[in-house]
């Protein structure tokens, strides 16, 4: 339900703060409602791990509420795309690896315009991280990933497709541990080197977002629904 059913792509209502004909949520919502449930809790969790929010009552009720909590805390509204976005995930444990510190680069491109251009700090000490996460490469190389993945659905393969798909729509450079042929096929290029990552990078007349914790802040465009 996470994918396109006509097009190699994910659904475009599928995503981060989309709850309105969501075909995932709708489905998890059904699957609740078979349940006989007597209360529901919903947790909001700040950036330092601790909760900020806590939500209970009504299972479906206490769950809009929380996500309006969270939208006031997390979104942040911006007047328009942006040539050049530099954002890091949050440092550790955010980019203990690729799998986690990916949502990172996600938010971000939120903010970036198309044929933009990103900065990425994630160091990924652990480098990719789950196995169901890195094992997507081969198929990706031999150009098959949205085949392979359709056959075979799992939730690491879906983070790993959308970490591909969104590194398409600008050029993406990342300050990280991981080796550049691990990178370069999903879309991005590696570097250990800062100055080496700045080289030709020309901010002369363009506009240009920082976003420090990149996991932690959802970018929403005005006048984009």
């Amino acid at each position: 339900m996470a994918l396109d059913p006509d097009i190699a792509h994910t659904d475009p209502r599928v995503g981060c703060a989309l709850l309105e004909n969501n075909p995932v949520n709708e489905d998890m919502n059904e699957a609740a409602a078979l349940l006989d449930i007597a209360y529901g809790i919903n947790i909001v969790v700040a950036t330092s791990g601790r909760f900020s929010g806590l939500f209970g009552g009504d299972l479906y009720e206490s769950w809009k509420e929380s996500c309006q909590f969270q939208k006031k805390c997390y979104e942040k509204w911006i007047p328009g795309e942006a040539d050049i976005v530099i954002v890091s995930s949050g440092g550790a444990p955010k980019d203990m690896n690729l799998y986690q510190g990916c949502k990172g680069m996600i938010n971000g491109m939120r903010a970036m315009k198309e044929g933009g251009r990103m900065i990425w700090l994630a160091k990924c000490p652990e480098g990719c991280g789950a196995p169901d996460y890195t094992a997507w490469l081969k198929p990706l190389r031999e150009g098959r990933l949205d085949s392979a993945l359709r056959a075979d659905f799992t939730i690491g393969g879906f983070i790993f497709y959308l970490t591909v798909e969104n590194l398409k729509k600008g050029e993406c450079r990342v300050l990280t541990t991981i080796d550049n042929d691990t990178t370069r096929p999903m879309g991005m290029t590696a570097y250990t080197d800062v100055a080496e990552l700045m080289r030709g990078i020309d901010f002369s007349d363009k506009t240009v977002y920082i976003i420090p914790y990149g996991g932690s802040v959802v970018p929403m465009v005005e006048g984009v629904d």
